[in-house]
């Protein structure tokens, strides 16, 4: 029976890195022996956690909501753990959410950028979170919102695969 871990995370932080730290608030920080938590997140500690130490047959990494800051777990870090991943124990145990930020900064952007992550990496779905930010809706309906959703859509039917992953 296969495992499926469908909500995964990651941080790789350059060594010179100084702000936020996303570890700092999942819960296997309290156990980190790092203060830094630079070491408990890392690619390396992520494989042995899902691969080596649990049943997991597939890990879904998952886009995280860091917008205007360094990202931890951009596509290009969650593609070079998939291609580790990949050299140790063959294909497809890693699948990637691709970031869609449809309601940060000018909507032409955010979707261009998706457009430029889906020709640089094998995206499996794309992960949204409408809490971001100002905020929004898949389907517009609020009339005080930021009209994104509906863009956001047509553009993931363009550009497939046609999942998405919405954290509210």
């Amino acid at each position: 029976m296969p495992v499926i871990d469908m909500q995964c995370h990651l941080l790789e932080y350059p060594a010179d890195y100084e702000g936020f730290n996303f570890g700092s608030i999942f819960a296997g920080a309290r156990d980190c022996e790092d203060p830094e938590l630079f070491s408990c997140f890392n690619t390396e500690r992520w494989i042995e956690e899902i691969f080596d130490r649990s049943d997991t047959t597939v890990g879904v990494l998952s886009a995280l909501p860091a917008v205007g800051t360094y990202d931890p777990l951009s596509a290009e870090v969650m593609d070079n753990c998939r291609r580790q991943v990949e050299e140790l124990c063959g294909d497809n145990r890693v699948l990637v959410q691709g970031h869609a930020w449809a309601n940060i900064g000018e909507l032409d952007e955010a979707l261009a950028a998706m457009e430029r992550e889906h020709a640089d990496y094998p995206i499996s779905a794309w992960k949204a979170y409408c809490n971001v930010g100002d905020g929004w809706f898949l389907d517009d309906h609020d009339p005080e919102g930021k009209p994104v959703g509906e863009a956001f859509l047509a553009k993931v039917e363009e550009l497939g695969p046609n999942i998405v992953c919405v954290h509210k």
